[in-house]
């Protein structure tokens, strides 16, 4: 029996995946190309998976929106069928969607949004290994959003203080009337504070007051995207260490209920 080209297998995957996402665009067939890509990625090797991406990543914004959009959303399917697998790329794919931090199209932005969540949440996994592939994870995203100190490098200090130092300058960028990818850093500092990063009381008390004026933002994804994190702070009761209270949970519950206008009419 005649031995499997290697090369051929990744032409072949390659060009199975191009011609998918290409197809991703009619309306007729778009679910079961979806739903082809997700099993694409469910059964993917190891040794495959460097192809996969570069066939994924290679994306740009001529493309449709429907493609711009999956391709964002499959990196989070990747994350999440191959969880152990996702060190060695997270630059490479950070690098590639926070491309799509500032898109045109809202539905792009929000798997961009959903994407990153999923990314750090998965980072987790890696928690007691190198600090590098959380450094790898968030620092395009800085690099993207303009903040010019580099802050995260790869020394190895503990996550706490890495993302309690991230936390302080995006509640600055989130304050700041120019910054307009406001949706996008409130989600990014609610996992932050959801993980413990609010470690100070002034450092809680900011990010919660820039929380406070986004409800107060004309865009409403920027409204919607404070009331979703203060409701789930509110619900967990998770603010960081030594600052759980029930009256801070309250406190934040009264602010949702005295922004009627969260959502459109």
């Amino acid at each position: 029996m005649k031995a499997t080209n290697p090369q051929q297998v990744i032409f072949e995957l390659k060009k199975k995946v191009v011609t998918t996402l290409n197809k991703l665009a009619d309306r007729d067939t778009h679910q079961r190309r979806v739903d082809e890509l997700e099993n694409t990625v469910e059964h993917l090797a190891p040794d495959k998976i460097s192809c996969f991406l570069s066939c994924k990543l290679d994306t740009d914004s001529e493309q449709k929106s429907a493609v711009r959009k999956e391709c964002i959303r499959l990196i989070a399917t990747f994350a999440s069928f191959h969880e152990r697998l996702v060190a060695p790329y997270p630059a490479k794919m950070v690098s590639s969607v926070v491309k799509r931090l500032k898109d045109k199209d809202s539905v792009v932005r929000d798997a961009y949004i959903e994407t990153m969540d999923v990314l750090a949440s998965k980072m987790s996994c890696y928690e007691d290994e190198s600090y590098g592939v959380f450094v790898s994870l968030v620092k395009p995203l800085f690099e993207a959003i303009g903040d010019q100190n580099k802050v995260i490098d790869s020394s190895p200090e503990a996550p706490v203080a890495i993302i309690q130092r991230m936390l302080t300058k995006t509640v600055k960028l989130l304050n700041s009337p120019h910054f307009i990818a406001k949706p996008a850093v409130i989600e990014l500092n609610r996992s932050i504070i959801l993980a413990g990063g609010a470690t100070t009381k002034s450092v809680l008390i900011s990010a919660m007051s820039s929380f406070q004026d986004a409800l107060k933002n004309k865009d409403w994804t920027t409204r919607k995207a404070a009331y979703v994190a203060l409701m789930e702070i509110a619900a967990t009761g998770e603010t960081g260490e030594g600052l759980n209270s029930p009256c801070l949970t309250i406190s934040l519950v009264l602010i949702v209920k005295s922004h009627p206008k969260l959502y459109p009419p």
